[in-house]
């Protein structure tokens, strides 16, 4: 999708990377299965460098340059799991309306906030920077 419009009258644009209004939404029945998935990827590659055999690493990852190749290839295979496991969340920033993919296909669910307006709520710098750590 590269845009879309909100009810408000806003055109939200998502024709790049780094948009400050936009994120991924990993829902929690899925979560688990995610991170299996992320696990199984690396544990094949570690199986496959730990054992020596080029072949097996090129076959399963990459051609040339086995583990150059590899990396690469991993790469490719964990943006397919997390492509397949999220959903893209987007907020207005004329109205603050979010609009949150629904899990499967292309419809959009839009939540109106209680304060209205735009607060940058998907930004990674909104907010107190403190509530970003998890621990």
């Amino acid at each position: 999708m590269s845009k879309f419009g909100c009810t408000c009258g806003n055109v939200i644009f998502d024709i790049t990377d780094n948009l400050p209004f936009k994120a991924c939404l990993l829902r929690n029945e899925v979560e688990n299965a995610f991170w299996e998935e992320v696990h199984d990827e690396f544990e094949a590659l570690i199986e496959a460098v730990e054992s020596g055999e080029k072949a097996e690493i090129a076959n399963t990852f990459g051609e040339s340059s086995p583990l150059a190749k590899a990396m690469g290839g991993l790469e490719r295979r964990l943006y397919g799991i997390h492509a397949l496991r999220t959903s893209y969340v987007y907020e207005c920033a004329d109205c603050g309306r979010l609009w949150v993919q629904k899990a499967a296909g292309n419809q959009f669910v839009s939540y109106v906030p209680e304060e209205g307006g735009y607060q940058a709520i998907l930004s990674a710098t909104s907010g107190d920077s403190e509530s970003l750590d998890c621990e």
